[in-house]
C-alpha cells in the first residue's frame, strides 16, 4: 500500500527582502466575534506582515507522491482545474500566455529573485498558466528534492487575506512529462524552500497545500524532471475560502458575526445569511424551559443558528466543547450520577462528553491522562450523543489504553469520558488526535485522469490508498479468477476485496467476518501455540489472538497493542490454555493459567493477513 505523504504548514509566513517585503501597514486586526468586526468588502486589504519563521518539515525533499498536503479533504471546497484563484477568489483561467516565456523589461526593478531572473505575476495570469518547460526563460534554481536537469518557470503569487487553504498543482492532462514543483519564500534561495515535490513518468504533475496561509507572497517554481526532459504543463492556483461562519467577518451585515450569528448553525458553515424564520437559539424563547434563552446564554446553544436548545446530552453529563485544532482538552471534576455508559464497561458515575466537530472523515485517538500518566477509565465514541446505539468504539476501564476509530464520517463527533468516583490523583486530560482520512482513493476525483475514481480505479487497494496510479498488471480483484475459492470473484462481487487494485481477494476491508481494531491495549494479546511466541509469527501463522474476559483491560477482544490492525467478527472460547498459550508483550510476557473458556477474537496486524477462519 503507498505511504501518504504529509507536510503541515499551518502558516506561510510572508518573508522580508530585496524587491518582495511584505507592506508594513497591517490592514487591521480582525474581529474576534464581536458585532463590529470588519464586512469582507468594507476596504482593500494590504498585505499583512509577517516577519522571521523556517521552513521546517517543508524543507525536506519528498520521495515522490502526488500530493504533499495539510489533510485537504475530497474537494476540499477547492476549486476545479477548470476554474482557479484570484486575488478576490475564483474565476474563469485566463488565456495561456505565450509557453515561450515573458520578455525582460530591462526598466523594471529587480524581482524577487534578481533582475536576470523573470517572475510571472500569477494573480495576474488568472491563477492559471499553460508552459512548455523546453523554453522555460531561466535556468540555474532547483529544489531540495530535484530539478537541476533543467530550465525552470519562476511564478509569484500574493495572498491578499486570510484563507482557508492555497494549493498549486500542475496535476493536470496538459501536463505531459515529469515536472518538478517547489515552494519557497521571496528569498529564492534554498533556505527559503518550503515545499517540494517531483512527478514521475506515470504521474508527471503534483500537488503542493499550503494549510491557513498568511497574507503575503509567496514564489512557485516549475522546474524540469531529470531523465524524461522537459515537456508542457499546466499550472493552476485553487483558494479555498474560510467558511464565513468562523472567518470573524459579518459578512452579511446583519452587526453579528460567526457563532453570534442566526445564519450559522456550525463553523462549518458556508453563509451567513439568516433564515427567513429564526432558529430554535435566536428566536427569543425558552424552549427548553431552563430558564436560559438563546445563544449565548443557554449554554446548549452553542451558535446562534442552532435548531434546538435542549441538551443533546444524556442528562447529567458535562459538555465540553473541542476548539478546532485543539489536541489536549482538561477534564474537571463533574457530579452526580451521570447519564450515560459505555457498551463496554457500564461503570456507575458522572462523565464528561467531549464534542468535536470533524469537517471531514477522520481517524480519531483518544487517550486520557492523570497527573502525566495514562489513566484507566472507560472511553466510547457516539455520532449521536444522546443515542447509545451510534457508539463507534468503547474501552474499558481495567487498565490504560488509546481509544482509536478510523474513518469517522464528517460532524459532530461525541466523546466519553467516564469520571468515576475517586478522587484524582491530579489534573486530569483527554489527548485527541483527529488524523484526515481523506487519499486520492476515496476523494471522489479521477486523479490520474483515466475516467476511473477511487475504488473501481486498479490502482487503488483500498479506500485508504495514497495514490489512484494505475496498477502495473492484474492483481487477485482484477483478475477474472476466483482466487479465494469462496465463489465469488473480484470487486466488487467478492467482499474480501478493498477495491478493484487490492492484491487479494481475502484482505481485511470489506471482509464481513473483520472488524478494525478499536482501541489500543498495554496487556492480553495471546499466541495459541508456544511456538510461534511474538506478534508477527503468530500473525502470519494465524495463532494471534485479543482479548480475555477473565481478567484484564481487554474483555471484548477489540483492541491490539498499538491500536491498529483487524479482528474477528466471531468470538471463540480458549481451549488448553496451560498446555499451548504464551502472553505476548505488554505488561506480561508468558504462559497462561486459569483462562480456559474466557472470550478471544482472531487478530490480524496488516490488511492482507485476514482470513476465512469459518
Amino acid at each position: 500500500m503507498h505511504t501518504r505523504r504529509l507536510l503541515r504548514i499551518a502558516a506561510l509566513l510572508a518573508a522580508t527582502g530585496s524587491g518582495c517585503a511584505a507592506s508594513e501597514d497591517a490592514a487591521g486586526a480582525l474581529g474576534s466575534g464581536g458585532v463590529e468586526a470588519p464586512q469582507r468588502d468594507a476596504e482593500p486589504r494590504t498585505l499583512a506582515d509577517a516577519a522571521g519563521g523556517s521552513a521546517g518539515a517543508g524543507g525536506q525533499a519528498t520521495a515522490g507522491g502526488s500530493e504533499i498536503t495539510a489533510d485537504l479533504g475530497p474537494a476540499g471546497g477547492a476549486a476545479s482545474d477548470a476554474a482557479v484563484a484570484t486575488d478576490a477568489g475564483l474565476t474563469d483561467a485566463a488565456p495561456t500566455p505565450d509557453a515561450a516565456g515573458p520578455e525582460i523589461d530591462a526598466s523594471a526593478p529587480p524581482g524577487p529573485c534578481g533582475a536576470e531572473v523573470p517572475v510571472i505575476d500569477l494573480n495576474a495570469a488568472g491563477g492559471a498558466f499553460d508552459g512548455d518547460l523546453a523554453a522555460a526563460p531561466h535556468a540555474g534554481f532547483a529544489g531540495l528534492c530535484g530539478g537541476a536537469a533543467g530550465g525552470e518557470f519562476v511564478f509569484s503569487y500574493t495572498i491578499d487575506h486570510p484563507i482557508e487553504r492555497l494549493s498549486f498543482s500542475t496535476e493536470h492532462p496538459e501536463t505531459r512529462a515529469p515536472a518538478v514543483l517547489y515552494l519557497r519564500r521571496p528569498g529564492c534561495e534554498p533556505a527559503d524552500e518550503l515545499a517540494c515535490d517531483r512527478g514521475t513518468a506515470d504521474h508527471p504533475g503534483r500537488r503542493l497545500v499550503l494549510d491557513a496561509p498568511t497574507p503575503g507572497e509567496v514564489l512557485v517554481f516549475v522546474d524540469t524532471g531529470a531523465r524524461e526532459g522537459p515537456g508542457q504543463f499546466r499550472l493552476t492556483a485553487e483558494v479555498q475560502e474560510i467558511p464565513q461562519c468562523r472567518d470573524t467577518l459579518d459578512n452579511d451585515a446583519d452587526g453579528r458575526v460567526d457563532a453570534a450569528d442566526p445564519g450559522c448553525a456550525e463553523a462549518n458553515d458556508a453563509d451567513e445569511a439568516d433564515p427567513a424564520a429564526a432558529p430554535a437559539c435566536s428566536d427569543g424563547q425558552d424552549n427548553d424551559a431552563d430558564g436560559l434563552i438563546d445563544h449565548p446564554r443557554d449554554p446548549d446553544c452553542v451558535f446562534a443558528g442552532g435548531d434546538r436548545e435542549a441538551p443533546l446530552c444524556p442528562e447529567g453529563t458535562n459538555v465540553l466543547q473541542v476548539a478546532p485544532g485543539q489536541d489536549v482538552v482538561a477534564l474537571p471534576d463533574v457530579q452526580g450520577n451521570g447519564g450515560a455508559s459505555a457498551s463496554c464497561d457500564p461503570l456507575p458515575g458522572p462523565e464528561n462528553v467531549l464534542v468535536v466537530n470533524l469537517d471531514e472523515p477522520s481517524h480519531v485517538t483518544v487517550e486520557v491522562l492523570e497527573n502525566g500518566a495514562p489513566w484507566a477509565t472507560a472511553v466510547s465514541m457516539r455520532s449521536a450523543c444522546a443515542d447509545a446505539g451510534t457508539e463507534l468504539a468503547c474501552l474499558a476501564s481495567r487498565g490504560p489504553g488509546r481509544l482509536r476509530r478510523e474513518f469517522v464520517p464528517a460532524g459532530a463527533l461525541y466523546i466519553f469520558v467516564e469520571d468515576g468516583f475517586v478522587a484524582p490523583a491530579g489534573p486530569r486530560e483527554a489527548h485527541i488526535t483527529v488524523e484526515s482520512a481523506i487519499t486520492e482513493c476515496n476523494d471522489g476525483q479521477d486523479n490520474d485522469f483515466d475516467a476511473v475514481i477511487d475504488l473501481d480505479d486498479d490502482g487503488c487497494e483500498g479506500g485508504s490508498d495514497d495514490l489512484e496510479g494505475n496498477a502495473p498488471g492484474p492483481v487477485d480483484c482484477n483478475d477474472a479468477a476466483d482466487n479465494d475459492a469462496d465463489g465469488l470473484v473480484d470487486w466488487p462481487d467478492d467482499p474480501g476485496c478493498a477495491a478493484r487494485g487490492d492484491p487479494r481477494e481475502g484482505g481485511c476491508t470489506g471482509n464481513p467476518l473483520w472488524q478494525p481494531v478499536q482501541c489500543s491495549i498495554t496487556s492480553w494479546v495471546w499466541s495459541s501455540d508456544r511456538a510461534f511466541g511474538d506478534l508477527q509469527s503468530a500473525a502470519a501463522n494465524h495463532v494471534l489472538w485479543s482479548g480475555c474476559n477473565h481478567d484484564g483491560q481487554n474483555p471484548q477482544g477489540l483492541c491490539s497493542l498499538d491500536g491498529t490492525g483487524w479482528v474477528s467478527v466471531d468470538t471463540f472460547p480458549m481451549v488448553g490454555c496451560d498446555a499451548s498459550w504464551w502472553h505476548i508483550g505488554g505488561e506480561f510476557t508468558g504462559g497462561c493459567g486459569g483462562h480456559d473458556g474466557d472470550t478471544v477474537r482472531h487478530l490480524a496486524l496488516t490488511e492482507d493477513q485476514c482470513w476465512d477462519y469459518r
